[in-house]
């Protein structure tokens, strides 16, 4: 399997993850109430609710791409490109979710992507 193929793969994996991450927060929100913190109540609705249902598929998804790089790369090159992963929710939580974007928090979001881009150069 060729390098980019390999890094297409692992990239796809990370990008379903955080849109997995992205799906059930978004579901979350939905679910449960303030009048319910636990959520005892809307857990059976929640679970059912389209956005869970897309993050659970985008989870399973997920898994079968990285098990696919896991069988053809070694997992300390493949594993710190899921640090991708919390550039990518950093940066959907905001655009998409409305969340708030520090300064601080974009700070540690770039240091992160910068040492993924160091390790994948080797």
């Amino acid at each position: 399997m060729s390098r980019s193929i390999l890094l297409g793969l692992i990239l796809t994996s990370v990008t379903l993850n955080a849109s997995a991450q992205i799906m059930l927060r978004w579901g979350a929100r939905q679910g449960f109430g303030v009048s319910d913190p636990l959520g005892t109540g809307s857990l059976a609705v929640m679970i059912r609710h389209p956005a869970i249902l897309g993050g659970l598929a985008c989870y399973g998804f997920s898994l079968l791409v990285w098990l696919r790089v896991l069988s053809r790369a070694d997992a300390s090159f493949a594993y710190p490109f899921l640090a991708f992963g919390f550039a990518l929710v950093a940066l959907a939580g905001w655009w998409v979710l409305g969340e708030p974007m520090t300064v601080r928090r974009l700070v540690g979001t770039t240091i992160i992507v910068a040492g993924v881009i160091v390790l994948a150069g080797e």
